[in-house]
C-alpha cells in the first residue's frame, strides 16, 4: 500500500483541437491509457474523472480505473479534482491530465 490515489483528469472539453485529446493514439494507445500505464504501478487507487464515462471503459478493464463524473461541469481541473479527493482510499492525490502519457 503506497496510500496514494492517482486521479487522471479526463473532462476537457477538446474545443481547441475539435476532438478528444485523451483518445489520440500514439504508437497504437491512445494517450490517457499510456497516462493510465505510467500512474498503475504507483498507486494504489486510479480515478479517472470525466463526464463521459463511455468513452473510457476500457481503463476500467485494462487498469482497474474508476470512473468518477466531475463534481463541476466546465470548471476546469478544479471539478474534477474536488470529487476525486472525496474518496477516502488514499492519504496523497496525484492529479494528472490525461493527455500527459510520460
Amino acid at each position: 500500500m503506497t496510500g496514494i490515489s492517482a486521479i487522471i483528469l479526463a473532462g476537457g472539453e477538446s474545443r481547441r483541437m475539435g476532438s478528444n485529446k485523451a483518445l489520440l493514439s500514439l504508437d497504437g494507445q491512445p494517450l490517457i491509457a499510456r497516462t493510465a500505464a505510467c500512474l498503475r504501478p504507483l498507486a494504489d487507487d486510479l480515478i479517472v474523472v470525466t463526464n463521459t464515462p463511455e468513452s473510457y471503459q476500457f481503463l476500467v478493464a485494462d487498469f482497474a480505473a474508476r470512473l468518477i463524473p466531475d463534481a463541476l461541469p466546465r470548471a476546469a481541473a478544479h471539478g474534477g479534482f474536488t470529487p476525486a479527493c472525496a474518496w477516502p482510499a488514499a492519504t496523497w492525490h496525484w492529479r494528472w491530465p490525461a493527455t500527459c502519457p510520460f
